[in-house]
């Protein structure tokens, strides 16, 4: 829409776009009347809700602008999630599916709540959380993955430690400054996993329970576990009993649990990377030929059958993606989280 408008009012796309996103934001100014109200028309037209005011009034203020991640909750409707995403943004599908794909899930940068809004009104009811971060108050945390034990160790000794039930991360808490600030001090050598923490989200792993009658019921108010699996789940710990959990309810999830006795971890989640081990495709299907369409590998370095382990690793719902369609031909195939 924004390259529409942009050629039809011989402004530069860029400058609609911004507008745009934005809003509410004056998009030109010093019109004559008559042609400010056919503009203006013309937008609604469009869909967008405008108005002409009197040119000597100031300008509406800068609203306060967002970040904006998208987390699919369903890999199989990720392609519905990506159509619906590039019609909002004015794009094909596969670049909207791209975005979804790379941790944390950034689809856009610097926009007004009315844009959020509109874009979470258009994605539902689909199965995707919209996570929103305003930059000027927003704190990052550097993740504990990929880096130099020279550097890591040099890093620790910089800063306060993060809590040691929670792994994945080597410093939190860190201002927009602050980690603009490492990211310039180490772009020569590496670059750091630095993300926003309102786009982070982990599993906790419970690794001991209290020996009381009460533990199970505890358990279920407390986690994702569901009754009939509870007594099962505290006979073999160590065992996740919750995924997906966000920064900021992570330190009261962690909080409950202790406070009925039990001992838990969080593990930071975001970034993971896995595997497909061990893929096997039936009599009918030529595997060469679907892992080379699927991008997973050139056809000629692939057994027609299998078993066959992928050397790229891949972000969890990338892989899982994969997965799901490697499923759907009929083919079998294990996800192995890469360690750290």
């Amino acid at each position: 829409m924004a390259g529409a408008l942009a050629r039809g009012l011989g402004l530069a796309p860029e400058r609609v776009a911004q507008v745009l996103y934005r809003a509410p934001a004056v998009l030109i100014d010093d019109l004559e009347p008559a042609l400010a109200g056919s503009l203006t028309s013309l937008l609604r037209d469009a869909g967008i809700e405008a108005c002409a005011e009197d040119a000597t009034l100031p300008p509406p203020p800068l609203p306060a602008l967002f970040d904006i991640a998208l987390v699919p909750l369903d890999v199989t409707r990720l392609p519905e999630i990506a159509e619906r995403l590039a019609t909002f943004l004015g794009t094909k599908p596969q670049p909207a599916l791209e975005l979804l794909l790379v941790p944390p899930g950034l689809v856009l940068g610097q926009v007004s709540a009315v844009t959020a809004d509109r874009l979470e009104a258009e994605l539902h009811p689909l199965p995707v959380r919209m996570l929103r971060s305003q930059r000027s108050e927003a704190r990052y945390c550097l993740a504990d993955t990929g880096l130099p034990d020279a550097l890591r160790q040099r890093l620790l000794r910089g800063f306060e430690a993060v809590p040691c039930n929670v792994t994945g991360l080597l410093v939190n808490d860190l201002t927009a400054e602050a980690a603009a600030t490492l990211v310039r001090q180490h772009a020569a050598r590496t670059r750091l996993p630095i993300i926003d923490q309102a786009f982070t989200h982990f599993e906790i792993e419970l690794l001991a329970a209290p020996a009381t009658d009460d533990a199970a019921a505890h358990l279920v108010a407390l986690s994702d576990v569901p009754p009939r699996l509870a007594a099962r789940v505290l006979a073999a710990l160590p065992v996740v009993i919750q995924d997906n959990v966000s920064w900021q309810a992570l330190a009261g999830r962690l909080a409950a649990l202790e406070r009925k006795g039990f001992r838990a971890r969080a593990r930071l989640t975001t970034l993971d990377r896995y595997r497909l081990r061990r893929i096997h495709g039936p009599s009918d299907v030529h595997l060469p030929a679907l892992l080379e369409k699927l991008g997973v590998c050139d056809a000629d370095s692939v057994p027609n059958t299998g078993p066959f382990d992928a050397c790229e690793s891949y972000p969890a719902l990338q892989a899982e993606l994969l997965s799901q369609s490697l499923k759907g031909a009929g083919c079998a195939v294990q996800l192995e989280r890469e360690m750290a």
